[in-house]
């Protein structure tokens, strides 16, 4: 009985190590933000720059600056209308269904419970982020055969956060997807010049010269700390975020490549993790787009996916993400070989590969 015990506690080792410190660190964050009174930091400045005038959108603020482009703007303006705490209550609300709603076709209800609980998710539910509702939004673009609104999402999650779907191009080019290539242009594009109409160039310009202040308001305090890519890693430690930026986008580009053939889970993570190598700047949040795939991989006894997905290291995340990707690239193909003209290979998740 005793060896029986052991035994299945070493089968679920990942599972217990990940829904441990992922519930410990959700009580952490509870308490501390708490403490701070800093829940909705950053839907709060969401808030209070859809009521500023558009002229001091992108001052100089020595704490929570607002870097978006322009083209965020156009999402948060109706912010302008209704009070900061119903509307922050409603927004994480949608975000979180929005988010279940995306990963029910792929992850059991256990799997799903680990990834809401999970450190990126938690903060960026806290924090007011709009990452959750992206990352949903990602998961529901790669998996559904409606191409052109797939497209049309992707662009519009690009005039939010480009960060997030940096070398999303390059897997529909690989994919010769040419419809959601030419959808996702067309929406960005359309995303642009809808903010040009409708504030002018001039926002453009401020926000290019804010950056340089939003770079120093991170510096000078524990912004970096979190940041899973490489470049911000480096910036943190005073080298040059280019030559890192370079090797994470020839890196991406590489992990991109290795898993443009599997299934939306995979390739979500994959694009994810790929653009947060490439990109100059992210978040813990941004790894939320991730956190599916990682659940799952969990659920399936990874210990490296359980790491990761805690999200306690930065940036062994995006590496550990990484790694698990180009392990399940490298499964898929196996199983190719090994079952031609056999049937299905065993499932995983909710629908297998997915």
């Amino acid at each position: 009985m005793y060896d029986r015990v052991i035994t299945n506690i070493g089968k679920r080792a990942a599972i217990i190590i990940a829904v441990m410190v992922c519930a410990y660190e959700a009580l952490v964050m509870f308490l501390t933000y708490a403490t701070l009174d800093n829940y909705a930091n950053d839907f709060v400045v969401y808030w209070d720059t859809a009521h500023k005038p558009l002229s001091e959108v992108y001052e100089h603020r020595p704490r929570y600056p607002f870097p978006y482009m322009p083209t965020m703007l156009l999402w948060i303006k109706p912010l302008s209308l209704v009070d900061a705490l119903p509307a922050y209550v409603f927004w994480i609300a949608v975000s979180a269904l929005t988010f279940t709603w995306a990963t029910r076709k792929y992850l059991t209800m256990g799997q799903n419970l680990l990834a809401l609980i999970s450190r990126p998710v938690l903060f960026c539910l806290a924090t007011g982020q709009v990452s959750v509702f992206l990352a949903g939004i990602m998961l529901w673009a790669f998996g559904t055969s409606r191409k052109a609104w797939a497209g049309v999402a992707l662009g519009l999650i690009a005039s939010i956060k480009p960060q997030l779907v940096l070398l999303a191009p390059l897997l529909l080019l690989l994919r010769r997807d040419f419809r959601m290539t030419v959808a996702a242009g067309a929406s960005f594009t359309a995303t642009v010049l809808a903010a040009l109409l409708a504030f002018g160039d001039q926002p453009w310009v401020d926000w290019l010269e804010s950056l340089d202040n939003f770079r120093a308001v991170m510096n000078a305090g524990e912004g970096l700390r979190d940041v899973p890519g490489l470049a911000g890693q480096a910036e943190r430690a005073g080298y040059p975020p280019l030559p890192f930026m370079l090797f994470g986008l020839a890196f991406g580009s590489w992990l991109v490549y290795r898993c443009r053939n599997l299934g939306a889970l995979e390739v979500t993570a994959a694009v994810a993790t790929a653009s947060i190598f490439a990109a100059p700047y992210s978040m813990t949040y941004d790894l939320v787009a991730v956190v599916p795939f990682l659940a799952v991989m969990a659920f399936r006894n990874r210990i490296t996916a359980a790491v990761a997905l805690t999200a306690l290291f930065h940036p062994l995340a995006i590496f550990l993400s990484s790694f698990e990707l180009l392990r399940k690239a490298k499964e898929e193909v196996r199983d190719k070989m090994a079952a031609v003209g056999l049937g299905d290979r065993p499932a995983y998740g909710r629908e297998g590969a997915a």
